[in-house]
């Protein structure tokens, strides 16, 4: 073998260590809790119903579950009651919007914007600390109208469904991973 291919087979056998370390650097970072102050505190977690200060009945519900559904997800933390958490993750609905986001020519509506804000905050149970808070976090999600009343109501659902979602995946990667 020349030395040529015996350094081009040095540089690939690097880059492959440097690839798979990543991978498995990355991985822990996220199923271990990141780098964020909060992490630290998430071993257990209790996730009390929302409260709703919002004219928008019943939207805590969903905002609660996605939250849930989301610390289920990234596995490293255990969802527990109340008098068993390490934590408690605390959230409001303080505003809910639905506006038009697009009409036709006919001056019909296309397409609804919702927009949702809520404020979050983590509290140590064992020192009492808030050791983290987001106030009036707010994203939007835009879908189509069918003309259909009740059809349209089911798609305003998805829309609250898929923006908690949203929502709850960015509160809860910043939680873990502190951006």
């Amino acid at each position: 073998m020349t030395t040529y291919l015996k350094f081009k087979l040095s540089i690939k056998a690097a880059l492959a260590v440097l690839i798979v370390g990543s991978i498995f650097a990355g991985c822990y970072h996220i199923s271990r809790g990141g780098s964020s102050k909060a992490s630290k505190s998430l071993t257990s977690v209790a996730v009390p119903l929302f409260k709703n200060e919002c004219e928008v009945m019943g939207i805590e519900v969903p905002a609660t579950e996605a939250f849930i559904a989301k610390l289920d997800y990234y596995g490293a933390t255990k969802v527990e009651k109340i008098e068993n958490a390490r934590s408690i993750i605390e959230g409001k609905v303080i505003d809910y919007k639905l506006s038009t986001a697009a009409i036709d020519q006919r001056h019909k509506i296309t397409e609804y914007r919702l927009t949702l804000t809520l404020n979050i905050m983590v509290r140590d149970t064992k020192t009492n600390e808030v050791v983290f808070k987001k106030e009036e976090y707010s994203d939007s999600y835009d879908f189509k109208v069918p003309r259909d009343s009740i059809i349209r109501k089911r798609e305003v659902k998805r829309a609250e469904e898929f923006l908690c979602n949203k929502i709850a995946s960015a509160i809860i990667t910043e939680l873990y991973e502190g951006f």
